[in-house]
């Protein structure tokens, strides 16, 4: 005689089989709620965590710093031997249009600058004047850039106001206090980049943040100047 069949011809023995088999699936389905609660409970805390801390720093915090300067300060050099270059073009060119042949010099070797002459002023005051403006736009951008890039941010006290340090020419720190609610970042701490453009309510152009700097406070930093802001 097979177990089977005993467990076929007692109600009891069948009953007792369920029992077991539903307590099984109960206790299951009950380990199965415990690790989803836990789950639900470890996800919501470390929300809470974040979200809990305090931006209202008793005192100053540093929340970035870029140790770049000595790159700053080759662009700014750059910038100033450009701008020599191209006032020297310039000048040159202005001494060469400004030559007169002699009786015994052969014409060929100032042929282009007849040429030149003889299309007016158009070219012969106008190459001086664009070499000036290019040696000048090197400047410009040099100088825009190295104001622009951020050297150091510090949380002011209170937590509402932050203080932008930007290289500036030579190396020379320039600061700015601007209030957080006019202050946005459009790219995150992690995301993809080299830098991180800051846009700042009625200044123009951003102020851009190397992700190779160090950030000191990076939760708090994602909390105050990190964020993204309509303005």
């Amino acid at each position: 005689m097979s177990f089977q069949w005993i467990l076929h011809r007692t109600p009891f023995l069948r009953c007792l089989s369920f029992s077991r088999t539903f307590s099984g699936f109960n206790s299951l389905h009950r380990i199965n709620r415990l690790d989803q609660l836990q789950c639900f409970t470890r996800r919501r805390f470390n929300e809470q965590s974040i979200f809990n801390i305090n931006t209202s720093v008793p005192k100053d915090v540093i929340l970035y710093k870029s140790s770049s300067d000595r790159t700053f300060k080759m662009i700014s050099i750059f910038s100033i031997v450009q701008f020599g270059f191209w006032l020297t073009v310039a000048d040159t060119y202005n001494v060469l249009l400004k030559q007169k042949p002699k009786d015994n010099e052969a014409s060929q070797m100032i042929s282009w600058l007849d040429q030149l002459k003889a299309k007016g002023k158009i070219l012969t005051v106008g190459i001086p004047v664009a070499c000036l403006c290019m040696g000048a736009m090197l400047v410009g951008i040099c100088f825009v850039y190295t104001m622009k890039s951020v050297k150091m941010l510090v949380l002011c006290r209170g937590g509402d106001k932050l203080s932008i340090t930007s290289f500036g020419f030579f190396n020379r720190n320039i600061t700015t206090t601007i209030p957080l609610e006019n202050i946005s970042c459009a790219v995150g701490r992690n995301d993809r980049g080299q830098s991180i453009p800051m846009k700042v309510k009625g200044k123009w152009f951003h102020y851009i943040l190397d992700k190779n700097g160090k950030f000191f406070n990076p939760t708090l930093f994602d909390l105050t100047a990190g964020m993204r802001r309509n303005i």
